[in-house]
């Protein structure tokens, strides 16, 4: 469920676990709130690519690029300027991602699923917001703590929190068709 939250809401949640004052906004000119700007887009995206958050999950068509590829491949197709992470081209071509394009020998638009860097914080599942808060408040708390205790309770939180939003995203989604082999069959 989307959770209406903003950038400053989520600083808050991550400073709350620290054990420190709240900002007013994540423009404010004090050190909590600067130090959680500078980790804060790497932060976001990296948990953004650790799971296909549904929230976050977009697709696209995208035409062949003028420029075909030195070698190895006979066309490319350029990345939106949106994605994090590529879950899936339609009919399963054989492809490669290098430097910002998809190189496959498909020669007309490709269809791809993919998780988009762009949603809107209000977009947020409150799971993820959860894992985003610990997450933050794990990088920042050398810097605003000095606590390296309080650094492994967040690093438990977090964990417990990406357990619980990978599981419960899971939930809203068909699951991956099985692929049948002789491995198992045997086990059957």
């Amino acid at each position: 469920m989307p959770s209406g939250i903003s950038e400053t809401d989520i600083y808050n949640r991550a400073l709350a676990k620290l054990g420190s004052t709240r900002i007013s906004s994540t423009t404010q000119n004090i050190e909590r709130a600067k130090v959680l700007n500078d980790m804060y887009t790497n932060v976001r995206d990296s948990l953004l690519r650790e799971n296909p958050w549904n929230f976050a999950v977009k697709r696209a068509t995208i035409g062949v690029n003028a420029t075909a590829p030195d070698w190895g491949w006979d066309n490319r197709y350029v990345l939106p300027t949106d994605f994090l992470l590529l879950l899936e081209i339609e009919d399963y071509p054989p492809y490669n991602i290098e430097s910002g394009y998809i190189l496959t020998n498909t020669d007309t638009t490709i269809k791809i699923k993919y998780v988009s860097r762009d949603p809107s914080t209000a977009q947020y599942d409150s799971l993820f917001v959860e894992a985003l808060a610990c997450k933050l408040a794990y990088e920042a708390c050398e810097s605003i703590t000095k606590s390296a205790r309080k650094k492994e309770e967040l690093w438990f939180a977090y964990e417990q929190a990406m357990q619980k939003g990978k599981f419960r995203d899971g939930f809203e989604q068909d699951p991956d068709e099985r692929i049948e082999d002789e491995w198992v069959d045997a086990r059957r």
